[in-house]
């Protein structure tokens, strides 16, 4: 090979690898998401992995007292305690048997939400999501918002950035009432 070859080739490599960064890239975020299948007391439901800080397995839940719904106790996850409320509960589903799993959310003042399988993870093209049907769920409508078809069923998606907010409304409102008892 002749060093104008040489010379030649570099230039169109070079050219070619510049190229990748001048055209727009296939992104995943923008036409994907990624979900996390979770059984919660015996029902299929979804929720985002960007709504997610961590998920644990077996962490132990020490109680606490109060009077608050749902609010199963105390965690450690990552050197912080992390309050822990009943998935199935706060869904209107009955209280959880043995909720093995923790959906960590938030980032600076988390809460965990237990549930008691994590089923699989699916990740999904925006197109597939649609919204809700209710036919034949116990599910709160006010939680979910979409859904998606995974193989043969319908599967709803928590909004678990919802959940949280309704979750510290509560809590809020229970220590306000618990102020003014005293």
């Amino acid at each position: 090979m002749s060093e104008q070859q040489i010379n030649d080739r570099v230039a169109e490599l070079r050219r070619s690898f510049d190229e990748t960064f001048a055209e727009p890239r296939e992104s995943p975020e923008r036409d994907e998401q990624d979900f996390l299948i979770i059984d919660v007391a015996g029902e299929t439901f979804a929720v985002r992995v960007s709504e997610l800080a961590i998920v644990e397995a077996h962490r132990k839940i020490v109680p606490v007292p109060g009077d608050q719904p749902n609010l199963l106790g105390l965690a450690g996850v990552q050197g912080r305690l992390v309050p822990v409320y009943d998935l199935a509960g706060f869904l209107g589903l009955g209280r959880s048997e043995h909720p093995d799993w923790l959906a960590i959310c938030g980032q600076s003042d988390r809460v965990a939400l237990a549930f008691g399988k994590l089923l699989a993870h699916a990740r999904v093209r925006l197109n597939a999501l649609h919204s809700p049907e209710f036919s034949n769920t116990n599910t709160s409508r006010s939680n979910v918002r979409e859904a998606i078809k995974l193989e043969a069923s319908t599967v709803y998606i928590l909004d678990l950035v919802e959940i949280v907010e309704e979750i510290k409304r509560q809590s809020g409102a229970a220590s306000a009432e618990a102020g003014s008892a005293r």
